[in-house]
């Protein structure tokens, strides 16, 4: 099972591959859009990428984190989770959002961690790599939670 991670942002959206049954890192990075200043060629150019990640990796789930309440591309960012969603329905991709508190409180106990606790937990998620930046770091989290999330449903359905 490979999860796709995606941090979304139109600077810098970090991303991962996650082979969800060995929980290793196969990929991953940051991909900008910043140069793209007409939002809908950046949601077509988002969902050219989306569609060829999710091809070449051949993903089973697209794990994303739903942006915070607050800020001016707010509505920007939720299309892009949108297009995930959409993208992933197209190819029978099974989907899950997470938060950013969420994520964070999983990560590392705290729903409020910075940027540097976040590098440091995805560090020891995935030990033997450093992340380039909190983009890819919080990618490689969201991949981790969503295997966690998984792995735990799988539990469940065996002792039931």
């Amino acid at each position: 099972m490979k999860i796709l991670a995606i941090d979304p942002s139109k600077r810098n959206t970090g991303w991962a591959v996650i082979d969800g049954v060995r929980w290793t890192r196969v990929a991953s990075g940051a991909q900008s859009f910043q140069h793209i200043g007409d939002y809908a060629e950046l949601g077509q150019a988002f969902e050219s990428w989306l569609l060829g990640m999710c091809r070449k990796h051949r993903i089973d789930v697209i794990a994303i984190e739903r942006p915070p309440m607050r800020g001016a591309s707010t509505y920007l960012l939720f299309g892009l989770v949108w297009t995930a969603h959409r993208v992933g329905h197209h190819l029978a991709i099974r989907r899950m959002e997470t938060g950013p508190s969420e994520l964070k409180k999983w990560a590392t106990g705290k729903g409020d961690a910075d940027k540097s606790a976040m590098v440091a937990a995805a560090r020891k998620a995935f030990p033997g790599y450093a992340p380039a930046d909190h983009d890819e770091a919080d990618a490689l989290l969201i991949g981790a939670w969503a295997a966690t999330v998984i792995r735990d449903e799988g539990l469940k359905k065996k002792a039931a």
